[in-house]
């Protein structure tokens, strides 16, 4: 890889680790009563695969890792560009500092992800598995897919926590950056 080409792939990454859906996951129960749950062994689960067979909308066009990647960014953005919405983020958001990682920058992977996992509870709270699906028309999601509705207020909660992973991602780059290319 070029610097650039790392630069780029690095950005990337940081960014999907603090997006709540792509380090965290939820499971379900595999029989009715649907109903998420702490997997206790080896089976008697399903996996959402970071939400991404947890559907929604018009003829369940929508999942919940789609959500978080795009629906609740743009909601959060409010229609800006990103410069502006840069700026925006720079002036209300103070860097705490909570948002550093402790230790070495080798262990701050692991601590970025176990944080996310927070996250990704909170994305998930609420949310009412209705219906087992089984699998898309194009079989492309495997056996399990379950639609869900989201709680009243759902998107007011995402965008300022989008907001936030947002900021703490872009910090956190430049704290990367600043460690591994002094």
């Amino acid at each position: 890889f070029t610097r650039r080409e790392a630069l780029r792939l690095l950005a990337h990454f940081i960014g999907d680790m603090h997006q709540p859906l792509h380090v965290g996951n939820a499971f379900v129960t595999p029989r009715v009563p649907l109903a998420f749950l702490t997997p206790a062994g080896p089976t008697g689960w399903r996996t959402t695969l970071g939400g991404n067979l947890l559907v929604y909308g018009a003829e369940n066009r929508f999942n919940l890792h789609s959500y978080w990647d795009s629906h609740a960014v743009n909601l959060a953005m409010e229609r800006e560009d990103v410069p502006t919405f840069s700026a925006r983020l720079l002036k209300d958001l103070e860097p705490q500092a909570s948002w550093r990682p402790a230790g070495d920058a080798d262990s701050w992977p692991a601590q970025i992800a176990s944080e996310g996992l927070a996250r990704s509870k909170e994305a998930h709270q609420g949310i009412s598995l209705v219906a087992h699906l089984g699998p898309d028309e194009a079989r492309r999601t495997g056996p399990h897919r379950w639609t869900v509705t989201q709680p009243p207020g759902y998107d007011d909660r995402a965008r300022p926590l989008v907001r936030g992973q947002l900021a703490l991602a872009g910090y956190r780059l430049a704290e990367i950056l600043r460690a591994i290319w002094p």
